[in-house]
């Protein structure tokens, strides 16, 4: 499922780098929408099925891809502060942990051919996506001098979640305990409880900075090799 995922990405985004701006603005406002469909979908099935619970709460670290990407799509405009906060958040953020519940899916309870098994490789392939497409076909680019936004964007979300996981004795962000299977249980029998938290911070915190980098080398190498193509570029 992830090949047909990350193959369905990558035939999008190549096939969006041709469109007029118009057309891709419209992709991109449909696609900020699909999160937000899904859960809709989820919650009803859910619902219906009364096995609605508390642990069903829009209140994983993905799930903010439903409020963030509406925001990116519909309500940013280029330049100000506010698009660059929301935008540095999706990138480099929501695309790593899109990408490592697509890795590390936590469905696995579910059949492969299931409602909520599909749903949740729709929510997360979508949202894997939408970042791409901020950075193939917006033109968004990440800076080194903007990961403090990352690192608060963090904080401001992730302390109230932690407050709600303790209060409710829930595991959203899974952080009262890890995933068993993922990297983060050897970081949890490491740090131990009481500093399993920190740790998975700086755990995130180091990720998001070397996916930072790539992106930022990344952008500067391409950069340099169109220009060398083409000294008026």
């Amino acid at each position: 499922m992830l090949g047909v995922i990350m193959t369905a990405c990558i035939v999008i985004m190549m096939t969006a780098r041709r469109l007029p701006l118009i057309l891709k603005n419209r992709l991109v406002r449909v696609l900020a929408l699909i999160p937000v469909l899904t859960e809709v979908l989820k919650v009803s099935f859910l619902i219906l099925g009364h096995r609605m619970s508390i642990g069903h709460l829009p209140l994983h670290l993905c799930s903010l891809s439903i409020f963030l990407y509406p925001i990116s799509a519909y309500l940013c405009r280029p330049g100000s502060f506010f698009s660059s906060f929301i935008n540095e958040a999706i990138v480099c953020v929501m695309f790593p942990a899109g990408l490592s519940a697509l890795l590390l899916p936590d469905w696995t309870m579910y059949p492969l051919i299931s409602f909520m098994s599909l749903t949740s490789f729709l929510w997360h392939g979508a949202q894997v996506l939408y970042p791409l497409l901020l950075l193939s076909c917006m033109h968004y680019r990440p800076r080194l001098s903007r990961i403090w936004q990352d690192l608060v964007f963090l904080l401001i979300f992730g302390l109230p979640v932690y407050a709600f996981d303790l209060h409710f004795r829930c595991n959203y962000w899974f952080l009262l305990a890890p995933v068993p299977g993922t990297p983060l249980e050897p970081l949890y029998d490491l740090a131990g409880p009481a500093y399993y938290v920190p740790g998975l911070f700086l755990f995130a915190s180091s990720l998001i900075f070397a996916w930072d980098c790539i992106l930022v080398l990344f952008f500067r190498i391409s950069g340099l090799i169109i220009r060398r193509k083409d000294p008026s570029a």
